[in-house]
């Protein structure tokens, strides 16, 4: 985990100093130098601890692991960086054919990404954003079409984008979209070359359609694949005031859910070798990454599961926070940029906070559950998910402050109830949905229920307005520092006593304060 950190890290200050200058990237190198000192002092291993002739060469190993992590992000993301920014040079109105990986409709037109680009028969790397500007108007080209049309192209390959009032241009790194297309004419479908992933999605998709209502359809297909693009923007936001939109975003929830219920199935199935157990529960995980497109959050949670799945079967002791790691360091080698992606520090970022808070806060809580008494085991449950709810919350607080100005008042609550729920339904769901994807005769019956369930969740939250519940927290750069501070003293993946973990999560939130008036 802490390598994985050291990672982030590197590529922050390979950001800092490639675009800002050698004195904008004096702060994260001086943070990555204090991280390594910390990780060598403060997390020492079983092995030192059982050999105290070691401890000082453990601490130099784990020092000189977390620079080589640093280094390796920094060179990591100048690699990326080099390839991002060799695109090809094209202007003027040119012949474009190319294949659409995303689809969106919206207020003011249609929003279109387009892969495997090709300008006058010349093949070209990365990918073209396409906005044809037209209020009200409807798609002409689904995912996994091919498509022509003539434009005038120009390659944007710059990380900074004043011109927008946008602090960089993280996303389209992310995505690897480099071109822009203006004057569009002659847009047409010439032909489809869908995936099997992306075909499985559109067969999903098109089940929820023809058997439920328009809102029942498009929160389906949110919850199922994250796809938003289909809600309307009233009820999105209401999801989002309530603190719980994250059920639309893939990952450890769904994945998790969906590995659980594999976990049933193999427990009747004995007889069954670990090895299969293992192939089939990563096949089937995989799969369905692939319809949600992968993203940073289901590959976290895919190679969560499987590293877990995989001690559990064969033995090993891998620690939760140490496969964490392993998944955030695939996600950052592949694409550097995610490291600036809300999606990727909330996902993350929450699993951070329920592996190291949520323990301590579920034995503060529990200590006041009586030894004896009804309804102990209710209590028991009722703690253990507002644990992990504070947990989470606690981490990602920041972050969605940052990244959307507010955070919702009662996300607390709402999460207490909904996530256990959605966590129950949808293996549920995802089944039906694949019978009624498969045959097709059947989708009526199959999506009845869910149809009916998801229309009554999203008349809850039309009629709701949680929009009086948010709240806004200032976090400036000294807030975050002693914030995240405090969380790391408060937590149990450091080796601190007493003394020194109380005054160090009290100095922590000093800082958070003091910083709110800087």
């Amino acid at each position: 985990m802490s390598c994985a950190v050291a990672i982030a890290v590197g590529i922050l200050f390979a950001v800092k100093l490639r675009f800002y200058g050698v004195r904008a990237a004096a702060a994260p190198l001086a943070a990555g130098l204090i991280f390594a000192a910390a990780c060598a002092c403060f997390t020492l291993g079983n092995e030192a601890a059982e050999y105290p002739a070691k401890r000082w060469r453990v601490r130099l190993a784990r020092f000189f692991a977390v620079c080589v992590g640093f280094f390796a992000g920094a060179g990591d993301f100048y690699l990326y960086a080099a390839r991002y920014e060799s695109a090809a040079d094209v202007s003027g109105i040119t012949y474009v054919t190319a294949l659409v990986e995303e689809a969106r409709e919206t207020d003011k037109g249609v929003w279109y990404v387009l892969k495997n680009v090709s300008f006058d028969g010349r093949a070209a790397e990365g990918k073209l954003a396409l906005y044809m500007y037209a209020a009200g108007s409807k798609k002409i080209a689904d995912e996994g079409s091919m498509v022509a049309f003539n434009a005038e192209i120009s390659a944007n390959t710059a990380w900074t984008d004043e011109e927008n009032g946008r602090e960089n241009r993280a996303y389209e790194w992310r995505r690897d979209l480099r071109y822009e297309a203006a004057a569009c004419k002659n847009f047409r479908v010439i032909g489809n070359a869908a995936g099997l992933f992306t075909r499985m999605r559109l067969r999903l998709k098109e089940a929820l359609k023809k058997s439920a209502s328009p809102e029942a359809y498009a929160l389906g297909t949110a919850v199922l694949t994250g796809d938003t693009a289909e809600m309307d923007g009233e009820l999105l936001d209401s999801f989002r005031y309530g603190g719980v939109a994250h059920i639309f975003a893939v990952s450890g929830l769904h994945v998790g859910a969906l590995f659980a219920f594999l976990l049933a199935i193999f427990s009747k199935r004995r007889a069954l070798p670990g090895a299969a157990k293992w192939l089939i529960a990563a096949g089937v995980l995989a799969f369905y990454g692939g319809i949600c497109g992968f993203s940073a959050s289901v590959a976290r949670a895919i190679v969560m599961c499987l590293a877990f799945y995989a001690d559990k079967l064969f033995g090993g002791k891998r620690d939760s926070a140490e496969s964490m790691g392993i998944a955030a360091a695939l996600v950052q080698a592949v694409s550097p940029a995610a490291i600036f992606d809300a999606g990727f520090l909330l996902s993350f970022g929450a699993v951070a906070g329920i592996l190291s808070l949520s323990p301590v806060i579920s034995r503060s809580l529990s200590a006041w559950i009586p030894a004896r008494g009804r309804g102990r085991k209710a209590l028991r449950g009722a703690v253990a998910a507002v644990s992990v709810s504070l947990g989470a919350t606690a981490v990602t607080l920041p972050v969605m402050c940052r990244c959307f100005g507010y955070v919702s008042g009662v996300s607390l609550l709402l999460n207490v109830f909904i996530v256990p729920l959605v966590s129950a339904a949808f293996p549920v769901f995802l089944a039906l949905a694949a019978v009624a994807a498969a045959v097709p005769p059947l989708a009526g019956a199959a999506l009845y229920l869910p149809s009916l369930a998801l229309s009554g969740l999203s008349t809850l939250f039309y009629a709701a307005d949680f929009s009086a519940f948010a709240i806004e927290f200032p976090f400036s750069a000294v807030s975050l520092v002693g914030y995240y501070g405090a969380c790391l003293c408060a937590g149990d993946k450091v080796n601190l006593c007493y003394r020194v973990r109380v005054a160090g999560i009290f100095a922590g939130l000093f800082v958070c304060s003091a910083g709110f008036f800087l």
